[in-house]
């Protein structure tokens, strides 16, 4: 359940140049990654370094990508969001509170804000309608993702705590709108209504990451529905490499059964409590899928 093989960021990463502190060691490409923060300067010089950066940004032209490797500021933000080629932005983390100034970033189309915990709302990215992939990492104060729903051009979304958190949504219903989406990451994330069925809509989509929160019959629905999600879907994920073993045998071959509050089984030690997971797991999915074909019928 966490493959992240299509992730966008992952497949450019070779394509990310050596980090710079200084603008001065800008070498006239069209990506840039900058670490100007988190550094060892006094506060005073560390204030001008990012201003300075505030200042070079938007005369950068030529620039399509941008990865930012240390914090980012609000100033800083909202300087790389005004780069009048910017297509790609990278945000490690930062402390920004504000999305406004991705109101005039018309050219951006792939976005990641890593831990960014101080947003207050996502009301603007509703306006980016050319955004191909966006992922969102610990916005805690965000609960609602109806700004979402207008991005119907996405084939990659995420909204996950990353390694911070929990957060929690109302509902996963906006996401139901996003017929091109192919890739979704919604680790760690909580729904308060506690249903996936909103993403049965999501015909297109070829990869999901989703935590063990959900009730079994929620993974069995879907399943049914997006078949073509079945490797992402098993009844059980291996627990190998974490250091887990069974208490009868010792060996590190412990399973986590899909569906929130399930137990860890041994494939040897406990086959039978295994199987019998597998065989509900499989008559779920097999009740969802008949009901769809009677609903299909009905229609």
């Amino acid at each position: 359940m966490n493959r992240d093989t299509r992730s966008y960021w992952l497949q450019i990463r070779a394509t990310e140049p050596k980090t710079i502190r200084e603008p001065e060691q800008y070498d006239g490409a069209d990506s840039i990654s900058i670490a100007c923060t988190q550094t060892d300067l006094p506060a005073s010089a560390q204030s001008r370094l990012v201003q300075r950066w505030c200042e070079f940004l938007p005369s950068l032209g030529k620039v399509r990508r941008v990865w930012f490797r240390s914090q980012v500021p609000q100033r800083l933000f909202d300087a790389a969001a005004s780069m009048p080629g910017l297509t790609d932005l990278w945000v490690k983390w930062s402390s920004i509170k504000s999305l406004e100034a991705l109101l005039g970033a018309a050219h951006l189309t792939h976005l990641h804000l890593g831990g960014s915990a101080q947003i207050q709302s996502i009301a603007e990215l509703g306006s980016l309608r050319q955004l191909k992939w966006l992922t969102l990492e610990n916005l805690k104060r965000i609960h609602d993702l109806e700004p979402i729903a207008k991005l119907t051009q996405l084939e990659g979304f995420g909204f996950s705590g990353g390694i911070w958190g929990k957060p929690e949504l109302d509902t996963l219903a906006p996401l139901a709108a996003l017929g091109e989406l192919k890739w979704l990451d919604l680790s760690s994330l909580k729904v308060r209504d506690g249903a996936l069925r909103p993403l049965e809509k999501l015909r297109a989509l070829s990869e999901i990451n989703l935590p063990n929160y959900y009730a079994l019959e929620e993974y069995a629905f879907l399943r049914a529905r997006l078949p073509q999600l079945a490797a992402d879907l098993e009844p059980y994920y291996s627990l190998s490499g974490f250091g887990l073993r069974c208490k009868k045998c010792r060996t590190e071959s412990l399973l986590s059964l899909l569906g929130h509050g399930s137990k860890n089984l041994c494939p040897t030690c406990d086959a039978k409590a295994l199987a019998t997971h597998c065989q509900r797991y499989d008559a779920l999915v097999q009740l969802s899928r008949n009901a769809g074909s009677i609903a299909s019928e009905a229609h």
